[in-house]
């Protein structure tokens, strides 16, 4: 998965916080979902122009 951005984090205390028809776990999932997407796309752009994909250290925040 693609590490948390500050625009993710941003997004999600946005969403948890002034909570409106979703449940958190509902925010979380979607969160999830979309870093899953955001990580299968950037392989797929790296192996169709030859590079090596970048390895995500473990994220310490």
């Amino acid at each position: 998965m693609v590490p948390l951005s500050v625009q993710e984090i941003r997004r999600l205390l946005c969403r948890i916080l002034w909570r409106g028809a979703h449940s958190i776990a509902y925010v979380l999932s979607c969160s999830a979902w979309r870093r899953r997407h955001q990580y299968r796309a950037q392989q797929c752009h790296y192996r169709r122009r030859g590079c090596v994909p970048p390895v995500y250290p473990d994220l310490r925040l």
